[in-house]
């Protein structure tokens, strides 16, 4: 059995991965006849990619990766068709650049279920320790992985602490800020918006803003900052930055607040640093959403 890896090219191709995902297939591009699976190529790129693809095998395990050090899930092949006259793309044809679509050399592959996200909203963002770090991985369509690279991005996968959204474009950080600054009584009963406006929208001397400024029902100042990751030690240093700065400039005592997306199960090392003094209150937030008829 070995391990590979196969780029899912969600920027160039939005929607790929939930393609992948539903049927159950990763594949590679290079569309016949221009590109062909035998004989000589000049296209250095297509024939990377070829001689890794005609070395998988059925049983082979398969790893999705994604831009931004990430992964889709890792699977099992079942069935191979990458030959050209099996080409069947999951890009449609969408302009005359792509006559036959893309993404059409497929390796049918099933998803281990047991481990990693359920849905293909969410994805598993990997830790320093399980990234792939070789140029010829990282820059390449399709590559193999060493036996302790593949058991340590499973690992990665397991850890609910390393999941994440899909689309990192999409602000979830500003929209759930928006959204404390306006209605701060359903973060926590009591809070309301700092009534002035210089201190609330106020820019540090270094540039840096918190995400909300709000009061809690002692007059405390709270400063809210927003993350739609799971928390990190350098988090937890940029609110108490900000703290700072508040203490800095009004006395008495000020309190933080991290509130995060991504899983409720934390790395130990930063609920440890959250119960340190000045405290940091670690709240996770959860977005829906959903679509109805009109008529």
């Amino acid at each position: 059995m070995k391990f590979w890896s196969i780029f899912c090219d969600e920027k160039r191709f939005p929607g790929l991965w939930q393609i992948w995902y539903t049927e159950q297939d990763v594949a590679v591009g290079w569309w016949p006849p221009l590109w062909k699976i035998d004989g000589r190529s000049k296209d250095r790129n297509w024939v990377r990619a070829r001689n890794v693809i005609t070395k998988i095998r059925v049983g082979d395990g398969i790893v999705v990766r994604l831009h931004g050090n990430r992964i889709g899930r890792v699977g099992e092949v079942t069935a191979l068709a990458i030959d050209d006259q099996s080409w069947s793309p999951t890009v449609s044809r969408t302009s005359k650049s792509r006559p036959k679509g893309e993404q059409g050399r497929r390796i049918h592959v099933r998803w281990d279920l047991s481990y990693g996200p359920l849905t293909p909203d969410r994805v598993v963002k990997l830790p320093p320790s399980a990234r792939l770090k070789s140029p010829n991985q990282v820059l390449t369509t399709a590559c193999s992985l060493h036996p302790g690279q593949f058991r340590r991005i499973v690992a990665a996968a397991k850890d609910d602490a390393n999941w994440e959204g899909l689309l990192p474009g999409f602000s979830e950080e500003k929209a759930i800020s928006d959204y404390i600054a306006s209605f701060p009584q359903r973060l926590e009963s009591g809070l309301r918006p700092d009534p002035n406006s210089k201190v609330r929208e106020k820019t540090y001397d270094n540039r840096t803003r918190s995400d909300v400024r709000l009061i809690d029902e002692q007059g405390t100042p709270v400063v809210v900052e927003c993350k739609q990751t799971v928390p990190t030690l350098n988090h937890l240093k940029q609110v108490r930055g900000y703290m700072k700065k508040v203490q800095e400039e009004h006395g008495g005592r000020v309190r933080g607040i991290l509130v995060h997306g991504g899983s409720r199960k934390l790395p130990e090392d930063v609920k440890r640093e959250s119960k340190r003094r000045p405290i940091v209150d670690l709240i996770q937030y959860s977005v829906a959403v959903g679509f109805a008829p009109c008529g």
